[in-house]
């Protein structure tokens, strides 16, 4: 949205300009004030256009999205009765948040985070691409652990956060992906617990096995890269 309305953007550094203008001019007589006052403005506006910078970028969206996600997997992990988590699964071309293991099932769990407008679930902006995203993870997840977790159920959560997105108020449901704003710990084991019992501990504990089996050799991989590329 903020890259939409860089002219808007403009406009507001202009005004914060001039208003800083007419704080200095009062101060004329005084050069100490006048120098105190002007400088300050100064140090204001280079904050404000280095900020603006990050926005229009997207740079800082995208850590503000990553620091929301890792906030999630903390919370997660602390829901009375989930057996782990297994948090940023690298796939080939795209990774899953969260992997939660519960007594219900597998829950495969995405984050998005937006700034961009909307009064409500239908207006969500490229809502269908977030949608089947979390279907995606959770198939990739379902077939990564069909042989240890055979007959568990791998539900996809797609969780909505960020002051452009609608408040729901209770969890919907799309293409069979529960949508639903940040939640509390209670929430999160409410909504975890849906379901009957479908594995012990010590079955979940070999599907997590495999999935942080494969988040390490993922990792691996990608620092090996990383020590291979020139420069």
């Amino acid at each position: 949205m903020l890259r939409r309305r860089w002219k808007d953007l403009s406009v507001l550094v202009a005004l914060f300009v001039l208003l800083c203008a007419c704080l200095a001019w009062p101060s004329e007589g005084n050069p100490l004030v006048r120098g105190f006052v002007l400088g300050l403005c100064a140090g204001a506006v280079a904050a404000l256009i280095a900020g603006l910078v990050l926005l229009l970028d997207g740079s800082l969206l995208r850590r503000i999205g990553r620091a929301v996600e890792a906030d999630t997997g903390d919370l997660l992990r602390r829901v009375r009765g989930v057996y782990g988590v297994v948090s940023s699964l690298l796939f080939e071309r795209f990774d899953v948040d969260h992997v939660v293991f519960s007594p219900t099932g597998i829950w495969v769990v995405e984050v998005k985070w937006s700034m961009t407008p909307a009064e409500d679930l239908e207006h969500v902006w490229g809502l269908q691409a977030h949608l089947d995203q979390a279907l995606l993870a959770a198939r990739k997840v379902g077939a990564l652990v069909r042989t240890t977790a055979k007959d568990v159920p791998v539900r996809a959560v797609l969780v909505l956060a960020g002051p452009g997105m609608p408040l729901l108020g209770a969890q919907a449901v799309r293409d069979g992906v529960r949508v639903i704003n940040p939640a509390s710990r209670a929430e999160w084991a409410r909504l975890l617990s849906d379901g009957a019992p479908a594995w012990t501990l010590e079955q979940a504990r070999g599907a997590a096995a495999v999935v942080t089996d494969l988040q390490t050799a993922r990792l691996n991989y990608e620092r090996s890269r990383v020590r291979r590329s020139p420069g």
